[in-house]
């Protein structure tokens, strides 16, 4: 198996385990003609989207967080979607959990790295229904 087939084969894996779904809202600056205001208008880049939730520790500044018991780890939620879903830092991110009691994550992108199978980012505040 060479390079590129491990690449393809570790992506289809990636993606079958992608149970969640997101929904991604793009806010872009707006002037009305008449007005002369602005605004913001939001549309709907993807819909029903296939994604994965998982977390990532919250980087602190003291190093001895994670051995400290006294110090409480912070969790952030971690997307993980399809290579090729764009997202851009403040993209308002919802995602749908229907196979872990409907849990609904809110929030806002941010810190997004594109990985050679998927694309992953964390999203700000964590909501649960």
């Amino acid at each position: 198996m060479n390079f590129v087939q491990a690449v393809k084969k570790a992506k289809k894996t990636f993606e079958s385990a992608m149970i969640d779904r997101m929904k991604v809202v793009r806010h872009t600056p707006i002037v009305d003609p008449v007005t002369r205001r602005e605004g913001w208008n939001e549309e709907v880049v993807y819909d029903n989207e296939p994604c994965f939730i998982s977390y990532s520790t919250q980087n602190n500044d003291n190093p001895n967080a994670i051995t400290d018991i006294n110090i409480p780890v912070k969790w952030k939620p971690l997307v993980l979607c399809k290579l090729e879903t764009k997202i851009l830092p403040g993209d308002e991110i919802t995602i749908t959990c229907p196979y872990r009691g409907g849990a609904i994550y809110q929030g806002k992108a941010s810190d997004i790295n594109a990985e050679l199978t998927h694309n992953e980012f964390n999203i700000g505040v964590k909501t649960e229904a």
